[in-house]
């Protein structure tokens, strides 16, 4: 039964504990991890993707305003041609019209092309809808008018009668010398131009780009709905306007479809537009989630097998080396100690076997000790009754010897005042005895004393020892958490210089093609220049393509630049791994702990040794009190022989023994009763030696 007990014991109350504990630290531990990784993981993929939105905003920006460049330079060449001006001045529309087809068939983009006069009527289009309509009041009329810009944008779009779409008039002034006499335009369509090269880019499943004219109304979407919609409560556009730096990254709340974006978005300042990329904010941190989720789930799953090895671990390894310590442990409580544990390696569970092996030594030799002390008191205490019993008999006869001498003399008296003296010395012999017994037992409580000392130091090296494990189980979470940390920062690393190398490639690339792109730049001038004035418009066409390949290449330079930050990232994400190294330094703090540990567990043992000395010096006590007793017996054998001298005197005193005798009669009574209260006592004595040799007698030796 006691065996049955203490393994559902050790069961319930060790190894489950154990294991919950293990497991519940665990999961705390990897619910803060989860959550910092989620965390940085997040961070890194809204820097990474804020870069990468800011670079396809400046893209998709460029190739808008160079188009719109590209054909502010081509109706301003258009403008200087004297077609324009005699048309103009002579009423020749026809030439007009020629020109104005010529111009409409160079972009598919246009969706009409027309010149009015200075008083804002068109009289010559592509459109016949739109001839001889009044454009005076237009924005851009208006601007050719009071400014000397030679090139003139529209800031808001239009409507078209025909597609429905968005447009926008791009026009120059026609000018003889300083004199104004019209203006040359055309509307572009935005709506098939942004199908081409905007909304066509495919940003992810859920991204679009986007752009809102100076009324902050929506002129290219993907979304046709949205077109020509009022923007000026979306967050976003608010916050643009407010910013100091043209190019902004934003995240905010579609008002329309309260979807969490991000957004990259650039003014054109000449213009007063918003020009726009977003993406959402689920798609952009599904992947990162997905990853974590996955982690989460592996690192439990790795949580409960290493539970399961632990649990079996410490059954095996600790608790079936506990249970045989344990039924020896409970076979000393009930007296054994003859029984020793066997030693079995030099780890702490030796140790405690060692230490409990001496102390069941150190037990058999504390109460061998004392029976033996208990012997010699008990021939003691023999010589004392027999002394005792010889002073009685030693009494009697004194009594007997005065009643014989009734008749001495009277100067007896003076014999019997030192017989009455000499009894007086030998009851305060007896009472010093008395005293000593009394030390004797004190030094007995002492003794108990000290092994229950011994018993409070066998429970501190169990307290220690299970101080020990939980160092353990610290040690063991600290490696698991650095592994775990340097895997994933190179899994990190691995994955950026990925991105490095493609975003390299990809640059390479487009400065080969900016290259090329100047290289035709430069025939093509060359051949204009061949051609002379017929070829003059294809120079402002060359020289373009020119300036567009020299802006390629610097974009090619700032891309260069953010693979450089790229890099300079990858360099942080190792100086972060060598951090993450540090989580081994609570290894060699927590072998530090177990070291003290150790050290409470010698300083349990220095206290055995202590209560030891108490249990020796208590026993070096009992032999001086025995000696105290011995002493008493010859006092009391040196106070007989002064009796028997003053006996000796009383036969030639009669004279005062007649006088005294009555007294000397009660002193004899007195003594009588002191000699029974002794012999009292010496049997109580002989008792409580019986009560602890019987104690003693319980344990196996």
């Amino acid at each position: 039964m006691a065996k049955g007990r203490t393994g559902k014991k050790l069961k319930d109350s060790l190894i489950v504990s154990f294991v919950i504990y293990f497991l519940i630290f665990q999961i705390i531990v990897f619910a803060g991890l989860a959550g910092i990784l989620r965390s940085s993981a997040n961070k890194m993929i809204s820097q990474s993707q804020e870069k990468t939105l800011m670079v396809m905003a400046d893209s998709l920006e460029n190739l808008l305003t160079m188009e719109i460049r590209d054909i502010s330079e081509l109706l301003y060449a258009h403008s200087l041609n004297n077609v324009f001006m005699e048309g103009l001045n002579h009423g020749d529309n026809s030439s007009i019209n020629i020109l104005l087809k010529k111009i409409l068939e160079q972009s598919p983009y246009f969706e009409a092309t027309f010149v009015s006069d200075i008083n804002g009527t068109i009289r010559a289009s592509t459109s016949v809808n739109i001839i001889m309509s009044d454009i005076s009041d237009r924005e851009y009329f208006e601007e050719v008018l009071t400014g000397n810009k030679e090139k003139i944008v529209s800031k808001s779009a239009i409507e078209s009668k025909v597609t429905g779409n968005p447009t926008i008039v791009i026009c120059s002034p026609i000018r003889e010398g300083e004199q104004v006499l019209g203006i040359i335009g055309v509307s572009l369509d935005l709506g098939l131009f942004s199908t081409d090269f905007l909304t066509n880019k495919e940003i992810g499943n859920t991204g679009y780009a986007f752009v809102t004219d100076k009324d902050d109304r929506m002129i290219i979407h993907s979304d046709a709905e949205l077109l020509f919609k009022d923007m000026s409560r979306q967050d976003y556009v608010r916050h643009v306007k407010n910013q100091d730096s043209q190019k902004v990254f934003y995240s905010y709340t579609d008002s329309v479809t309260k979807d969490e974006r991000l957004g990259a978005f650039s003014r054109i300042e000449e213009l007063d537009w918003i020009f726009g990329v977003s993406i959402s904010d689920k798609e952009v941190f599904e992947l990162g989630n997905k990853l974590i989720s996955i982690l989460v789930q592996v690192l439990l799953v790795s949580n409960f097998l290493l539970a399961i090895f632990l649990y079996l671990l410490v059954r095996i390894r600790i608790i079936g080396r506990l249970e045989p310590l344990e039924q020896l442990m409970e076979h000393a409580s009930m007296g054994q100690l003859t029984e020793k544990g066997i030693i079995k390696g030099k780890d702490e569970l030796s140790s405690i076997t060692k230490s409990y092996n001496d102390l069941i030594d150190s037990l058999r030799s504390f109460f061998t000790g004392m029976l033996n002390s208990l012997g010699e008191l008990e021939k003691n205490g023999f010589e004392l009754s027999s002394n005792i019993e010889e002073t009685a008999a030693a009494v009697k006869q004194i009594k007997t010897n005065i009643d014989s001498s009734m008749g001495q003399f009277k100067h007896q008296e003076d014999s019997v005042a030192s017989s009455v003296s000499a009894v007086e010395q030998m009851i305060l012999s007896i009472e010093s005895q008395d005293q000593g017994i009394d030390r004797q037992n004190e030094s007995i409580a002492e003794s108990s004393s000290a092994v229950e000392e011994l018993i409070a130091q066998n429970q501190n090296i169990t307290a220690s020892t299970e101080e020990a494990e939980k160092c353990m189980e610290e040690l063991i979470v600290s490696s698991s958490t650095g592994q775990t940390n340097i895997q994933h920062v190179a899994d990190l690393v691995a994955t950026i210089s990925d991105k490095s190398r493609e975003l390299e490639a990809a640059n390479a690339l487009i400065s080969g093609i900016a290259a090329r792109t100047n290289l035709l730049a430069m025939n093509a001038a060359i051949e204009a220049a061949h051609a002379g004035d017929a070829g003059r418009g294809f120079a402002v066409v060359a020289d373009e393509i020119r300036k567009l390949a020299e802006q390629s290449t610097s974009q090619s330079k700032q891309v260069k630049n953010s693979i450089s930050e790229i890099n300079r990232s990858i360099g942080d994400v190792v100086e972060g791994s060598r951090i993450s190294g540090k989580s081994y330094d609570d290894i060699q703090n927590n072998i530090d702990l177990m070291g003290n540990i150790t050290k409470e567990i010698r300083s349990s043992m220095n206290e055995q040794s202590a209560g030891g000395g108490i249990i020796l010096n208590s026993l070096g006590e009992m032999k001086d009190i025995a000696r105290g007793v011995k002493d008493g017996s010859q006092e009391m054998i040196r106070g007989n022989q002064v009796i028997l001298e003053t006996v000796s005197n009383l036969r030639d005193v009669n004279y005062q023994l007649n006088l005294a005798m009555q007294e000397i009669s009660g002193g004899i009574d007195e003594i009588n009763d002191s000699v029974l209260k002794i012999t009292g006592l010496s049997v109580e004595n002989r008792a409580s030696r019986e009560n602890v040799r019987n104690n003693a007698s319980q344990y196996e030796l």
